[in-house]
């Protein structure tokens, strides 16, 4: 099994911080070994993981260069500023809908947020998600644009946003760049877990202060809904490090249960979604998953596949770290191969693609034939060469 300590000190830099049990000393002993800082501190911006570096690093920020810390600092300056007025609104929102005697669920980062710090700064996000009974649609909506939110007026969003799982997002003039996502699913329509949104809405917890009043899910259903947002929403490519965040504050929880978590993923007929989670986790972000649960949870792919998925998976979410695959239909294969869904008893039927149907939205979808893709590949054979034998095969 590849390790942690045998990625590069870059992609270690930026993502061991996505665990609260690191501390400086960890860190420290990371950054002596970079030799690439701005890739580490692009890592880490992509990411969002600056702030989490920077407060890391603070008390002992004489140990790293001068231009490096002063970078850190003025960043995560911004990004507390910004995350603490989302938080405010996230809380003004959510009081009104506690108010109105509307029923209201924080997902995602907002839940991981309001169990670890309440003004969202050590868990930088671009959207706050809520949860809301369909039926409650109509009065959500109303108290949001009573409190200073507005929808988006992108167009190709509404359009293709219609019957999906949230509404078109809601923005303000004072939060820019950032926004509010109202769910009333889960998950898209015409998933294929076996998730029963009532069973998660009995299931869920109170949400402690400031969002008293509104509920969060479990914290083993709210890691199983992080599992399938970052490996099958988002292809084991996407939030990376978020996920592995979210990872790390629900198993570090003194009530979360290894068994409970399990059966539920089980039970969603999400194993292999779930062990690639967890796998990413422990390899980017240096986790302590347990082995016996990852045995459990692994497709029954050859050690070889394994490691060269791993590899894949690595290079995708972390630039530098092995050659990314050249081509989205070989990526898509090995994502498959990875996940493993009719094993997993999943009725996948393949469909629409919805990265793709953004892109064709907005006149980005590459339109060349069959020959041109194919005389592109040809030219681009070092690169080819390079992901081969450095990626798949590991030499």
């Amino acid at each position: 099994m590849s390790s942690h300590a045998a990625l590069s000190a870059e992609t270690r830099f930026a993502f061991r911080a996505a665990d609260p049990s690191a501390d400086a000393v960890e860190l420290i002993a990371i950054a002596d070994e970079v030799r690439d800082w701005p890739r580490a501190l692009t890592l880490a911006e992509m990411e969002g993981a600056t702030p989490a570096v920077w407060r890391l690093l603070q008390p002992r920020r004489d140990e790293i260069p001068r231009e490096i810390a002063e970078f850190l600092r003025m960043r995560t300056m911004v990004s507390e500023f910004r995350m603490t007025l989302l938080s405010q609104r996230a809380q003004e929102s959510v009081r009104a809908f506690v108010a109105a005697g509307i029923p209201v669920m924080l997902l995602k980062g907002a839940a991981i947020g309001a169990l670890t710090d309440p003004t969202f700064r050590t868990r930088p996000m671009g959207d706050v998600d809520l949860l809301i009974h369909p039926a409650d649609t109509a009065r959500a909506v109303e108290l949001l644009l009573a409190t200073g939110w507005s929808v988006t007026t992108d167009q190709v969003v509404v359009e293709l946003l219609q019957g999906q799982h949230h509404l078109p997002h809601f923005v303000r003039a004072d939060l820019p760049g950032l926004r509010l996502e109202l769910h009333t699913m889960l998950l898209p329509p015409g998933h294929p877990f076996a998730v029963e949104l009532e069973t998660l809405w009995r299931a869920a917890v109170a949400a402690p202060a400031p969002f008293e009043g509104a509920l969060l899910l479990s914290p083993e259903h709210n890691l199983l809904h992080a599992s399938i947002h970052f490996a099958w929403q988002h292809s084991l490519h996407f939030g990376a490090w978020r996920t592995i965040r979210s990872v790390a504050a629900l198993t570090q929880r003194p009530s979360f249960s290894w068994e409970t978590f399990e059966r539920e993923a089980r039970t969603a007929k999400a194993g292999t979604t779930v062990y690639w989670t967890l796998r990413m986790a422990e390899l980017l972000g240096g986790l302590a998953i347990p082995a016996d649960t990852l045995a459990r949870l692994a497709p029954p792919n050859p050690v070889w596949l394994m490691r060269a998925l791993e590899r894949h998976f690595a290079a995708a979410i972390a630039q530098g770290e092995g050659t990314r695959s050249p081509s989205i239909r070989v990526s898509r294969r090995l994502w498959l191969a990875a996940l493993r869904p009719k094993w997993s008893g999943l009725e996948f039927k393949g469909g629409k693609d919805r990265g793709e149907m953004w892109i064709r939205a907005y006149g980005r979808e590459n339109r060349e034939s069959s020959v041109e893709r194919a005389t592109r590949h040809a030219g681009n054979y070092r690169m080819w060469w390079s992901f081969v034998s450095r990626t798949l095969l590991g030499r």
